[in-house]
């Protein structure tokens, strides 16, 4: 009786462990064809790292090299934690699958990539086409041209895409509030 406790209760805890895992959204690869071509949905920052430009899906928007939505990637690799891409000049981007992102990788993946060529609203300011243009976020802007231009923030400190405050990561230590006003635009950009 006693080594039937056992087993059940290791047969439970490997099953919560899985749970707790896939609920993290480290569950596993996501199915990722390797030589497709994708294209961004919205801004990504990436920083140099070992031969490769490497971000995370905690979306850190401060980060020297920026690819704008509609850059076009071919993936050429991926693994349980980390996506190889490579655009058109043959420089490879890694995304490394983060547990801040609170979502299984191939459902991160989805939301920010497109099989189809991605082309920005027709309604945007000159303000918020620069910003997008050169991935910041400015005063003034629309929460959806802001989203385009930085991308989205992590759900681990947002677990309110709407709510009047984000927070995302500038760099690998210091964090950004973004505010925004009653018309849903930027009101303030701030180290938070």
């Amino acid at each position: 009786m006693n080594s039937l406790l056992k087993l059940t209760l290791l047969l439970g805890l490997g099953l919560a462990t899985t749970a707790c895992r896939s609920a993290r959204g480290d569950a596993g690869a996501p199915n990722v064809p390797v030589g497709q071509t994708v294209y961004l949905n919205v801004g990504m920052h990436f920083q140099p790292h070992r031969g490769a430009y490497v971000a995370d899906t905690s979306n850190l928007i401060e980060l020297p090299i920026y690819k704008a939505p509609g850059s076009q990637f071919e993936i050429v690799g991926q693994n349980r934690k980390v996506v190889t891409l490579r655009d058109a000049d043959g420089t490879d981007y890694q995304i490394r699958f983060s547990r801040h992102a609170m979502m299984p990788m191939g459902d991160w993946m989805a939301r920010q990539f497109s099989d189809a060529p991605v082309e920005l609203p027709a309604d945007l300011t000159e303000l918020e086409q620069e910003a997008i243009a050169t991935g910041k976020c400015v005063v003034g802007m629309s929460r959806a041209a802001m989203i385009l231009a930085v991308g989205y923030p992590p759900k681990s400190s947002n677990p309110a895409p709407g709510a009047k405050v984000l927070i995302y990561g500038g760099t690998k230590w210091a964090r950004r509030q973004v505010m925004f006003d009653e018309n849903d635009q930027v009101k303030s950009y701030t180290r938070g």
